[in-house]
């Protein structure tokens, strides 16, 4: 029996590596008494996947772990057990069953979208308005090299940006598509965060997953050595709003399988 559990990584949990992550689960797991499926063989394992490991610095309120059960249980009481057992960062949002064929959420992401911001104040002059029109709406390749562990290599992640807005902290409900939660208390909020309401903040809709990956910061360099301005890649912010798969009509969030 598979179901899939959303939650959301904000505070100081948001230093906390995807293996630790991991570990933190399966421990919430046996203490919450839901009843997991493990693996066979020499060393067994609860079954479980995230769909996509957030980076860490990074906050989220729509991240997606995938489970697999020996049997039912209440989904409303399986997310009131598993929130008993969260620390302050983590919580779970929902808790829902999926059908027994269904792919796992790391095999059917397609893309995620973010809020992306600035952690310290900025040169004012800058026109981020004018430029991400030049930069989105232009009909050129947007060619970058991507690095990886074993080489690098030139791509154009022009098909990779589904969607790109700019506006500001103080105007952020423009940005967001209808229904969003309000996010604002996911973001750090501690000494070197300083967002004001008019420092410019980014609606940024990407494909992700294993085959068109594009990461929020290097999308973010590419704008600004298109600008010709310094990008400095540790005074950004990062706030991954929700997950996606593709189907015939376009993207759905994993909240609904």
């Amino acid at each position: 029996m598979k179901a899939r559990i959303r939650f959301t990584k904000s505070d100081a949990l948001r230093y906390v590596g995807h293996l630790d992550l991991l570990r933190f689960f399966q421990k919430a797991m046996r203490r919450a008494h839901i009843p997991m499926k493990f693996s066979e063989g020499f060393h067994p394992h609860q079954i479980m996947s995230f769909a996509s490991p957030l980076g860490v610095g990074v906050t989220s309120q729509g991240e997606y772990l995938d489970i697999e059960i020996t049997e039912e249980i209440d989904a409303k009481e399986a997310v009131k057990a598993l929130n008993e057992q969260m620390v302050d960062g983590v919580s779970i949002r929902s808790f829902s069953y999926l059908p027994d064929n269904a792919k796992n959420s790391m095999a059917s992401l397609a893309a995620c979208d973010y809020l992306v911001y600035f952690k310290r104040g900025l040169d004012s002059s800058c026109d981020y308005v004018g430029a991400v029109k030049d930069f989105y709406e232009s009909k050129e390749p947007i060619v970058v090299t991507k690095k990886t562990k074993k080489s690098e290599k030139e791509i154009d992640i022009r098909p990779m940006i589904l969607d790109m807005k700019v506006g500001c902290v103080g105007a952020m409900d423009e940005l967001l598509p209808s229904g969003y939660e309000n996010p604002l208390p996911y973001l750090p909020m501690e000494d070197g965060f300083c967002l004001n309401d008019n420092d410019p903040m980014f609606y940024l809709f990407l494909t992700s997953g294993s085959m068109d990956n594009l990461k929020p910061e290097l999308l973010m360099e590419a704008l600004h050595q298109k600008m010709g301005v310094a990008f400095d890649p540790s005074n950004l912010g990062i706030h991954r709003l929700d997950m996606f798969a593709a189907d015939e009509n376009g993207f759905v969030s994993m909240s609904k399988g």
